[in-house]
């Protein structure tokens, strides 16, 4: 069975909850042995100190886990000084019964989710610190309600081997940071071959080591890799992220400044608005996909913005007087030659995307 790869987005820190407030209001709680973690209805900020300097992240790569929350210890059972384990089928009937969780779809979907991953699958996270890791799964789901569980909200878990460090921001593929920082689901499977390939080469050889050593063989050979680098190899082996960066770099380049404040992913039409010095304003969309991108359903808009188009399949000018229009492509030969004439603006895992494809590639033939 072929491994699967996932992103799991870790809460930032521990401390107390809202439903576990509620809880120790109604019923009092004993979670550990002796006084220490005995905190009844009158010692909230106990609690809270107690707990509140936990970073999750952290926690979840100190003892090679990871976890996410959604407890559904029975009432009955919260003064009690007890560990509790469930299998999936007795969670999710508590949970659905759960009157914290009800019609709540959102919640559904990542419980359900994160049932999904399997023994031997791939997991990206992050930690406390901004770094980002692959870890693979070493156990089955397991659900137990210990001290920490219950204090820290991690009672789904499944156990890992070692993180395997990959490094800042700017090492890891952009679809990866993305799911990570941004809001959106918890748990998210990927579903881009070439990225689960990636994923798995990093994991079984390094991590960072292995970027960092594509990225001095890149930069101490980059005239040969440049003159290697074809448009399809430009566009099939940058994830789509990876490629969004890569158009706006070479705005910037054109005299074009990214207002960051303006990527959301609500706004379907465009990726960002660009400003230029002299305060002329302009959107753009950038897609990664198999078709091409159609002009004319940008007409609306460029009668009050510039709109410049990337696509990595083209731009389909059917219908438009492409020489009497507000609107510009940025065709992708145009980025491979910002990409060979500006390798000290590349980010490394470009570079690392570059140097993977030749690997693999170099591995297709020899198998």
């Amino acid at each position: 069975m072929t491994a699967n790869v996932w992103v799991v987005k870790l809460s930032p820190s521990g401390g107390l909850l809202q439903h576990q407030e509620k809880q120790i209001e109604k019923y009092g709680l004993s979670i550990g042995e002796g006084d220490k973690y005995d905190f009844g209805k009158s010692d909230l900020e106990s609690f809270r100190d107690f707990y509140k300097e936990q970073k999750i992240a952290d926690y979840c790569k100190e003892h090679k886990i990871i976890a996410i929350g959604w407890t559904v210890k029975p009432e009955d059972s919260w003064k009690r000084n007890t560990k509790m384990e469930l299998n999936k089928g007795e969670y999710l009937r508590l949970f659905y019964n759960h009157e914290l969780y009800k019609d709540k779809q959102r919640w559904e979907k990542e419980v359900l989710d994160f049932q999904k991953i399997e023994k031997g699958d791939f997991c990206w996270v992050r930690d406390s610190s901004d770094n980002y890791y692959i870890c693979q799964i070493t156990s089955d789901w397991k659900y137990e309600m210990s001290k920490d569980a219950w204090a820290l909200d991690i009672a789904q878990r499944y156990e890992t081997s070692e993180w395997v460090k990959v490094g800042d921001a700017s090492k890891v593929p952009g679809e990866i940071v993305k799911r990570l920082i941004t809001r959106g689901s918890a748990v998210y499977k990927i579903n881009n071959n070439l990225l689960a390939e990636m994923t798995k080469y990093l994991f079984t050889n390094g991590g960072e080591n292995a970027i960092d050593n594509a990225i001095k063989e890149y930069d101490s050979n980059a005239k040969y890799y440049q003159q290697e680098i074809k448009v399809d190899d430009l566009v099939k082996n940058l994830t789509e992220y990876d490629y969004e960066d890569l158009v706006g770099f070479y705005l910037q380049s054109q005299g074009w400044f990214i207002m960051p404040a303006t990527r959301f992913q609500s706004t379907k039409d465009y990726e960002f608005v660009a400003i230029d010095k002299s305060g002329n304003r302009a959107v753009v969309q950038v897609k990664h996909q198999d078709g091409k991108l159609l002009a004319k359903d940008h007409v609306k808009r460029s009668k009050t913005y510039k709109v410049f188009l990337a696509c990595s399949n083209g731009v389909d000018w059917r219908g438009i007087d492409k020489n009497n229009s507000n609107i510009e492509e940025i065709d992708n030969e145009k980025l491979l030659e910002f990409l060979k004439e500006n390798n000290e603006l590349i980010p490394g895992r470009i570079k690392f995307s570059i140097i993977f494809n030749k690997i693999r590639t170099s591995n297709a033939k020899t198998n």
